[in-house]
């Protein structure tokens, strides 16, 4: 099998190297030679395109991209259970989370955030925010731990 790297920047040399390395560390037969015509193209039986990371991740990018992320998954998770809730009429943590947890609190604390809020209305739309605001917030933290994580074993960070 003969493969070809697609030669038109960066360092194809060692592109190419690495890829006759990889394959007869792998007990695959064949080369790898690199493609800059399209005469080339003829001449191979599969093709890769060498890629760069033109950003090394250092500690606080990773944090940043993982918090960023984070969020972004929060905001999707909190996407979906509002449009459940909207749509389909379904009960979700958003809107149950605080009528579980006001059971644990006192007639007279519960009646004076009431009172606080402007009643129970303002009181349940007060807790569904607190929820969401608390999911993104969660959301953000995994994130910047994987964002940690990835950064040190790629290779496991990519099986999650």
């Amino acid at each position: 099998m003969r493969i070809g790297v697609i030669g038109v920047q960066g360092d194809v040399s060692e592109h190419v190297d690495s890829v006759a390395r990889a394959m007869h560390e792998a007990g695959k037969p064949g080369d790898a030679i690199s493609v800059r015509r399209r005469e080339d193209l003829d001449r191979v039986d599969a093709l890769t395109i060498p890629m760069q990371n033109p950003l090394p991740l250092t500690k606080p990018r990773a944090i940043f991209c993982g918090l960023l992320a984070g969020i972004v998954a929060g905001l999707a998770m909190t996407l979906v259970m509002l449009l459940l809730a909207w749509k389909f009429r379904i009960a979700t943590p958003l809107v149950i989370l605080g009528d579980r947890l006001s059971v644990f609190l006192s007639p007279r604390p519960f009646f004076w955030i009431m009172g606080r809020v402007g009643g129970y209305n303002h009181l349940k739309q007060l807790g569904v925010g607190s929820t969401m605001a608390g999911q993104l917030v969660v959301g953000a933290i995994a994130g910047a731990i994987l964002g940690v994580f990835s950064r040190r074993n790629p290779a496991r960070a990519s099986a999650l």
